[in-house]
C-alpha cells in the first residue's frame, strides 16, 4: 500500500507536517499527521514518520493508524512496493535494528534512543532541538 492508499486526500484533507534534526544523534525525524474532519473539529487518525541518518543512507518509514475505537495499526515500508501491515513486536524489532545500525555507523552516539516512535514524540515537543521547516 502507498501513503495515498492509507490516507486518501478526499477522506483526510487535513495534514500537518514538520521535521526535526537531532544533530547529536545524526538523526532526522519527519512527521506528517493526518486528520479527519467531523462536523465540528479535526480528529487525529494517523501519522507517517520517517527516521533517517544525516547521510540518508539509513532510513526507516513507519505509518500508524488509529481506529475510531482507539486501536492502532502499524505499517512499515517494504522497499519499493509500499507499506505492509506489521505487528507491533515486528515493527519494534525493525526500529531497534535501525537504531543498532545508526549506533554502528556513528561511533559518537552513546545514548540509547530506545523506541524511535517515542523519540519522535519527544522531538515534537523539545525546544532544544533544531526545527526544520
Amino acid at each position: 500500500m502507498t501513503i495515498e492508499e492509507l490516507f486518501p486526500k478526499g477522506k483526510y484533507q487535513f495534514r500537518a507536517s514538520t521535521a526535526y534534526s537531532l544533530p547529536d544523534f545524526h538523526l532526522m525525524v519527519e512527521i506528517t499527521h493526518f486528520f479527519h474532519k467531523p462536523p465540528y473539529y479535526p480528529q487525529f487518525v494517523g501519522e507517517f514518520k520517517t527516521f533517517r541518518d544525516d547521510s540518508g543512507e539509513l532510513s526507516v518509514k513507519v505509518v500508524s493508524i488509529r481506529s475510531p475505537r482507539g486501536e492502532e495499526a502499524y505499517y512499515m515500508e517494504n522497499s519499493e512496493e509500499g507499506f505492509d501491515h506489521w505487528e507491533p513486536e515486528e515493527a519494534d524489532a525493525v526500529l531497534k535494528e535501525f537504531m543498532q545500525n545508526l549506533s554502528e555507523k556513528y561511533e559518537d552516539i552513546n545514548f540509547d534512543l530506545g523506541n524511535l516512535i517515542k523519540a519522535s514524540m519527544l522531538a515534537e515537543h523539545a525546544s532544544s532541538w533544531k526545527r526544520i521547516d
